[in-house]
């Protein structure tokens, strides 16, 4: 695929407002060529703004100039609760779910939260385990050891094989591509009736996002 002629762009889980968002990599890759920019969920951490830094501020800057002459989406994740006003003064577009078409190819998009029982089902849990991911990555500079919990939670609550199961089963009907975020796991597998891709994370070692050319084809990238 050319990269160089980007239809849409679709990203997730950046979660500014955290040390352990690679924000020099997201940076990069807003200033790709592309028409439509979709955040899958999770653009946001949390709305304690004195944890953001001059990057995190730039990224929210950016953003705001491509609304200006893009369209820029942003699909509410778990994260993202209240943000109507930031997303407001920055111009983005904040949806629950987002449905396109490009060359006759049917394309929807979740962030994927809906359908992990952990977090719905389990709220004090996830609010504990949620401070636990921020004090460690208070005393880990590095972040090996955060990603690293990071990535055993994630696998101890299956949630890449739940969001992924479920999210097919309601909405392989819906479209031809289906896309999620939430899970932090990167991956493109096909099913009888549909694709399901799930953009990954800005917050691991290697982050990822998808591209869609005007022909409708798409590619995960690494970064």
């Amino acid at each position: 695929m050319n990269r160089e002629e980007i239809n849409t762009l679709v990203v997730s889980d950046i979660h500014l407002g955290t040390s352990v968002s690679q924000k020099d990599k997201f940076l990069n890759v807003l200033d790709l060529n592309f028409k439509t920019l979709i955040i899958n969920g999770d653009l946001f951490d949390n709305y304690s703004f004195h944890r953001y830094d001059k990057k995190d501020w730039k990224i929210l800057s950016k953003i705001r100039k491509l609304t200006k002459t893009h369209s820029v989406v942003l699909v509410h994740g778990n994260h993202d609760e209240d943000c109507e006003f930031i997303t407001g003064v920055t111009g983005m577009h904040f949806v629950e779910n987002h449905s396109m078409v490009i060359n006759n190819r049917s394309f929807y998009l979740e962030h994927g939260h809906q359908y992990d029982r952990w977090t719905s089902e389990r709220p004090l849990a996830t609010w504990f385990f949620t401070g636990l991911y921020y004090w460690f990555q208070k005393f880990d500079p590095s972040h090996t050891l955060t990603r690293h919990i990071k990535r055993l939670s994630k696998s101890w609550i299956r949630a890449k094989d739940i969001v992924r199961s479920k999210f097919v089963l309601k909405h392989q009907k819906t479209a031809e591509i289906l896309m999620a975020g939430h899970t932090h796991y990167p991956e493109i597998r096909h099913f009888a009736r549909c694709t399901y891709i799930n953009t990954g994370s800005f917050c691991a070692e290697s982050c990822s996002y998808c591209i869609i050319d005007d022909y409708g084809d798409f590619e995960l990238v690494y970064v």
